[in-house]
């Protein structure tokens, strides 16, 4: 908390890019694990092991919330709702083809 607390969220918007490339490669990372019950679910590290779906949910609110800030005055226009649509889509699909359903549906 006392690290998250220093840090200036207004540099995520210029991150926003690289906060969703980084979603999409550890949901794709998540991938090449183990399975569990015939889906992939964890990255596995050699101390402790996370799931990627559950930092996807975080990483997708702060990528989305820096695109809609960027668009703030065209938030009305479909071009905007379809790239906002499309950008949450992508990590949804790739959660549900793991086959995560729980974790697919709760991006959402």
């Amino acid at each position: 908390m006392v690290v998250l607390a220093r840090v200036d969220y207004a540099r995520l918007r210029r991150l926003k890019y690289g906060i969703y490339a980084l979603l999409i490669l550890s949901i794709l990372a998540s991938s090449a694990g183990p399975r569990n019950q015939g889906s992939h679910r964890a990255i596995s590290l050699p101390f402790f092991s996370f799931q990627a779906s559950e930092l996807g949910k975080v990483l997708l609110t702060v990528a989305l919330a820096g695109f809609i800030v960027d668009r703030a005055r065209r938030l009305r226009e479909r071009d905007t709702t379809a790239r906002v649509m499309l950008a949450a889509l992508v990590p949804a699909m790739l959660v549900i083809a793991q086959p995560d359903l729980g974790s697919g549906w709760c991006t959402w």
